[in-house]
């Protein structure tokens, strides 16, 4: 469990990049109310429509492998808008991150679950939310700070560089708590 807390630590600090994706289109492309429509809509619509998906996957073959998965796809994602940043590869973009997230939000909630007895699971999720939340909290005003000193590509190559970690551990430190 202390080896999750630590990947879902890494990689909830990770997201605090996800804000400044939209700052970052504006500097690659014109901003106009319609593109963020339709990045907000590409990204909202393939969360929501992936996180069935990914909760079967999750039932069949076990919540890990959804975080690892998805974590994967949220790099892919964020390595395709450094190299590329069309108008279209920004909308692909934009619903990859979604997909990836909502993986990574079903899963990481759903293997807490599967970490202890019932009568643990209050303090566990507690535990996993603080560390998460702390992240959230803090993890935007670090990126901001980050942004004005470096540049979003920086935060970015940060980020992708905190998920590439929080995989590492997840794949060789954690174990899948169903076996």
């Amino acid at each position: 469990f202390a080896r999750y807390l630590v990947a879902v630590t890494l990689a909830a600090l990770a997201i605090s990049a996800v804000p400044f994706y939209i700052l970052y289109a504006g500097e690659k492309q014109v901003l106009t109310g319609s593109y963020i429509g339709v990045l907000t809509v590409s990204f909202m619509l393939l969360q929501t429509t992936s996180t069935p998906i990914w909760g079967y996957m999750a039932d069949k073959l076990g919540n890990k492998l959804v975080i690892v998965i998805s974590i994967m796809v949220w790099i892919a994602a964020l390595v395709l808008m450094l190299t590329i940043d069309t108008e279209w590869v920004l909308i692909v973009v934009f619903g990859g991150v979604g997909i990836g997230m909502g993986g990574f939000q079903i899963a990481s909630q759903n293997i807490l679950l599967e970490f202890g007895d019932r009568n643990s699971l209050p303090m566990l999720i507690a535990t996993a939310s603080m560390l998460s939340s702390l992240m959230f909290a803090i993890g935007p005003i670090l990126a901001g700070f980050f942004v004005t000193a470096f540049s979003y590509s920086a935060l970015f190559i940060v980020a992708i560089s905190l998920k590439i970690i929080s995989l590492i551990v997840t794949i060789f430190f954690v174990r899948e708590p169903r076996h």
